[in-house]
């Protein structure tokens, strides 16, 4: 029995990584109860117009409680990267100093190694990452859209857009973009 046993299992719950397209050595890794991710990461943008959802996990399908939601996000800060002072005061943001790519990859293994789920491991103690996968939402947005809204100013994300699109989308016509 473990400690989060005794608390009762929520019906959403999802560590997110989001960024500013306009800095990929960066990202922010957080927690959300809403139903999806991306109301979250949307209802902040305001005060960021280059900020938007890049991956998304889904916890509550694992099986998590908010206690250990909760426990698990600060885990994840103290463990993955130099996190980003606060400026103005004495604590430290959400974000990290650490490409979102870096991000999935660390937030993939610490499931894998933190979560008792069946089928994250195999016998031998090794992650079978394609199974933590089925709970990871890839958020990508049409890299067309992105050019247009922030006019050349997100070149090295429009252009892993561009590529990841070519190898996951079916039927996906790359454009030419010009810079």
């Amino acid at each position: 029995m473990s400690y989060y046993d005794k608390y009762p299992l929520i019906k959403s719950a999802w560590i997110y990584i989001a960024i500013d397209v306009r800095h990929m050595n960066i990202c922010k890794v957080g927690i959300t109860q809403q139903v999806e991710a991306r109301y979250r990461v949307k209802g902040a943008n305001t005060a960021n117009p280059f900020y938007t959802l890049f991956n998304s996990y889904d916890m509550a399908g694992i099986g998590i409680s908010k206690r250990e939601l909760l426990d698990f996000e600060d885990y994840l800060h103290r463990k993955m990267a130099l996190r980003i002072p606060m400026i103005g005061t004495d604590g430290y943001s959400e974000w990290l100093i650490m490409s979102p790519f870096n991000a999935a990859e660390e937030i993939e293994y610490r499931i894998g190694r933190g979560f008792s789920e069946p089928g994250f491991m195999n016998e031998d103690g090794d992650i079978l990452y394609e199974n933590i996968r089925k709970y990871r939402h890839e958020h990508r947005p049409n890299p067309h859209l992105i050019a247009e809204k922030v006019n050349g100013m997100a070149d090295e994300y429009v252009e892993y857009l561009l590529r990841w699109h070519e190898m996951n989308t079916p039927g996906w016509m790359p454009w030419t973009y010009k810079k």
